[in-house]
């Protein structure tokens, strides 16, 4: 706005010292000055000051909340979510924007600082302004609003940011494994979810937990895997495969006479040990009815010692690293 007076010179100072005090005023009662400037002509003192129509600054709020069901019924409970960061972007002109807001533990948010207009050769355009919310372990619906002038409804809805975990489990040379128990837990240990593997071998889990790693581990009686667990995140929860070392079987019959023609030795002890390799050991059997004897679970890669008793005394002793039949095994 313009202001053009002619005024003598007494006058003219006395409406400079007025015009200075304008911008001291509280909130929107007076425009701030820009400019107050004295001029002389033709003897008199011509006044020109300048002013801007500077807008008040706007408060923006809203409110971050969360529905989770109860864990011992079918009833939803809806809360405010604390410490959610609220990060604003302008999108209008080339001014900056209000820094970020948190929410309170109440989950409500507000934040001084948006400018309402600015001034174009068009007249005043709406300062356009957008606000995204963010914390670990959330996602948000919507993502963002984008907004404009005084609001007080930018609410957010918040949920727990759940993913799929998946994986297969398979012997060494491919062959799928199945009822493998596979156990997900969160930072700090907690148990996050488990399942077992299916006939192919594969397993999947939704995972719903803000922590930001898991580890994941497969379990099978008297078995190890490789590796024994995985440590993974939302982003690389995909591909976690454990494997199993291939097996081999062993078998025989007992005689309890060198007779080609003796009958079988029913109950017979046949027992393993280890000799080397880190692998499991199967449990000792008997002979049947007919003095035949099998025994699976053997490790490829490892080597056993397997014995033969008869009513405790041992009368065969074999060392195998693979498949093996052994025949006839006189047990006198």
């Amino acid at each position: 706005m313009k202001l053009f007076t002619s005024l003598t010179q007494p006058k003219c100072l006395l409406l400079l010292a007025a015009l200075s005090c304008l911008s001291c005023l509280p909130g929107d009662a007076a425009p701030g000055l820009t400019t107050a400037t004295a001029h002389s002509w033709r003897g008199e003192i011509i006044v020109d000051s300048s002013f801007s129509q500077s807008a008040s600054l706007l408060i923006c709020s809203g409110r971050v909340t969360i529905t989770l069901k109860e864990s011992d019924g079918p009833r939803a409970v809806t809360s405010g979510v604390a410490g959610v960061t609220i990060t604003f972007t302008r999108l209008t002109g080339s001014g900056g924007a209000p820094p970020p807001a948190q929410t309170d533990s109440n989950g409500n948010w507000n934040k001084y600082g948006f400018e309402p207009f600015v001034a174009s050769d068009r007249g005043k355009i709406p300062v356009r302004y957008r606000a995204t919310p963010s914390k670990s372990g959330l996602a948000f619906d919507p993502p963002f609003i984008e907004f404009s002038g005084q609001r007080t409804d930018l609410n957010f809805a918040a949920r727990i940011d759940s993913f799929t975990a998946s994986g297969k489990v398979t012997t060494v040379n491919g062959s799928a494994v199945s009822g493998v128990s596979i156990r997900v837990t969160a930072q700090g240990g907690t148990l996050t979810n488990q399942t077992v593997t299916n006939s192919q071998g594969q397993w999947s889990l939704i995972i719903q937990n803000a922590s930001p790693s898991f580890r994941v581990a497969p379990g099978l009686a008297d078995f190890s895997f490789s590796p024994a667990f995985r440590d993974f995140s939302k982003t690389n929860a995909s591909q976690l495969n454990f494997s199993l070392p291939s097996f081999f079987n062993i078998d025989g019959t007992i005689k309890g006479d060198i007779d080609p023609r003796a009958s079988g030795l029913s109950g017979a002890q046949i027992s393993f040990e280890r000799i080397s390799g880190s692998c499991i050991t199967p449990l000792a059997t008997t002979s049947d009815v007919s003095g035949n004897f099998r025994q699976t679970g053997f490790v490829t890669g490892c080597s056993y010692r397997v014995k033969a008793a008869n009513r405790g005394r041992v009368c065969a002793t074999f060392d195998v690293a693979g498949e093996r039949h052994l025949g006839r095994i006189n047990c006198l």
